[in-house]
């Protein structure tokens, strides 16, 4: 009988429906408790205390908007021209500027709010389009009581959602930033007196660049993109023997990477680089043939202009994969033939990714992507932030990273702490001028920098002993928040990711401390 019963209970949804989860009436109201929702909380607080937030959102968004308007503007004249004008009918047309365009009634946009709490949601748990992300968004009881607060009727599409977000704007993620850092100061968390500045490592979206694979994959990718010139109403390119080239280039690839710690390894892969480049450089040429057609075929199509726009970015890509193709094949020619290496920042390293940069901190394993500077204060918030292009200096980026501390907290710290890499005595001898009673740089270097007075001081011995802390930091916004690897790229993009991370890691650094000393600290207003 038990065995018939439970029988039923799993048959019971073969129709469709659930079988057990069904909504449950509760008497008493239910309020999640969780890191998340706490979260949340804290980015609620502080958009009530900076309303200005929500305003520089929907500049942003409307800018983006009607930059699509004056796209969708462009299409109509262009359809209306080509109807045909009626005799003595004068139709004068006018430069469109983004900045005189008004959005008018339309499909209901994304409120700011919402678009706020979905930045910062997407700097807490990571990209929006991810599918363990949209799982979390369809399961979750905070988002639930989310859209309930903001009268959300239907979830908007994750394309709408990601679409919106991006449109803010770094100049708005630095506000969010500011206005966060004087929440902490405000409530008392924080005095930001002490700064520890420090470098990371953080890998980019690309794979680890090799000669034979940048040069297969320029190749494909110039031929694919060749291929797709008849979706805008002129001829592809031919294709000559560029499927036999790529075909020779992909065994080729594969054999380089073959000979790895192979007997002779060395003379076979410069034998088989040497007939790669002979392909590579034949492919070059009649790209850059193939080309010259199609630029002269562009000047007499006649198309919508949101086409035409999508027509000279395909033009330029491939202008760019041309100009990428022959400087590998001039540096890899001087490394198979003459022996002669070629500095990473002259490298084509990411197929990808053209801001990316060979990173090699220490004894750490190098990676391909970005070197971004934090600055930690004493209670172990983040109060600075800068991503460089490349694998700048530590040492020219220490005033850098100290002044966007100073900017962002109106505060000239009494330390600045920082290893090594940071040592640069004309910058020190500046802060010092400037009112930091303490410019503190380990290892010998700044030793020989500071003078072995100061050095042994009680204050400069304290202040090394406290650059460690700068470590937990490190780790924790790594592997708790994902700042030690980024889904977008270029450089702005990758900018905009890591800041909503920091964004996420002082929020959820608030919390713990008003957990943590609920009655040392002032409540929030």
């Amino acid at each position: 009988m038990e065995q018939n019963k439970s029988n039923n209970k799993l048959q019971s949804g073969n129709n469709g429906t659930h079988s057990f989860l069904k909504p449950v009436n509760l008497l008493f109201l239910n309020n999640p408790e969780s890191e998340f929702s706490n979260y949340l909380e804290e980015a609620h607080l502080l958009v009530q205390r900076e309303p200005l937030i929500l305003r520089k959102i929907e500049v942003d968004v409307d800018h983006h908007g009607e930059a699509k308007k004056r796209i969708r503007i462009l299409d109509k004249r262009w359809q209306s021209s080509q109807n045909g004008i009626l005799p003595n009918f004068l139709i004068e047309e006018s430069e469109i500027s983004v900045n005189d365009l008004r959005l008018q009634e339309g499909h209901p946009r994304m409120d700011a709010y919402l678009v706020y709490m979905f930045l910062m949601i997407r700097g807490f748990l990571g990209g929006v389009k991810d599918s363990l992300f949209k799982m979390f968004l369809q399961e979750s009881k905070t988002i639930e009581l989310l859209s309930s607060y903001v009268n959300l009727s239907k979830m908007p599409g994750f394309s709408t959602i990601s679409e919106n977000i991006n449109a803010v704007s770094n100049e708005t993620r630095q506000f969010i930033f500011a206005a966060q850092i004087r929440l902490i100061m405000d409530e008392g968390f924080d005095d930001f007196k002490d700064l520890t500045v420090d470098s990371t490592s953080v890998s980019a979206n690309s794979a680890w660049p090799t000669d034979s694979g940048i040069i297969l994959g320029l190749v494909s990718r110039l031929f694919n993109r060749g291929k797709k010139f008849h979706k805008y109403g002129i001829a592809d390119i031919s294709d000559r023997r560029f499927p036999n080239i790529i075909k020779m280039s992909k065994q080729l690839h594969k054999e380089i990477s073959l000979t790895v710690r192979k007997p002779k390894s060395k003379a076979n892969r410069k034998k088989k680089y040497r007939k790669l480049l002979k392909e590579s450089i034949k492919a070059h040429k009649a790209f850059c043939e193939e080309l010259a057609k199609v630029k002269q075929l562009i000047i007499k199509v006649n198309i919508l202009p949101s086409q035409y726009m999508k027509l000279e970015k395909l033009v330029y890509w491939m202008e760019e994969d041309l100009l990428a193709l022959n400087n590998v094949n001039g540096y890899c020619s001087k490394r198979i033939n003459k022996d002669e290496s070629t500095p990473s920042n002259e490298k084509e390293l990411s197929l990808s990714d053209k801001s990316v940069g060979f990173i090699k901190k220490g004894d750490r394993e190098p990676v391909i992507g970005y070197k971004p500077q934090l600055g930690r204060s004493k209670k172990g918030f983040i109060s600075a932030f800068k991503l460089p292009l490349g694998n700048a200096s530590d040492s020219a980026e220490l005033k850098n990273i100290v002044l966007d501390g100073i900017s962002r907290t109106q505060v000239i710290p009494d330390i600045i702490s920082a290893d090594d890499g940071y040592s640069n005595k004309e910058i020190r001898e500046y802060f010092l001028e400037e009112g930091v009673k303490i410019v503190s740089i380990s290892g010998s270097k700044g030793k020989k920098i500071i003078g072995e007075e100061d050095w042994l001081s009680e204050d400069y011995v304290d202040a090394r002993n406290n650059r460690s802390a700068v470590e937990s930091l490190m780790f924790t916004i790594k592997y708790c928040f994902n700042f030690g690897r980024v889904t977008r790229r270029g450089i702005e993009n990758v900018r905009a990711e890591l800041l909503e991370k920091v964004l996420a890691y002082n929020f959820c650094r608030i919390f713990e401390l008003r957990r943590k000393y609920p009655l040392e600290l002032p409540l929030a207003a």
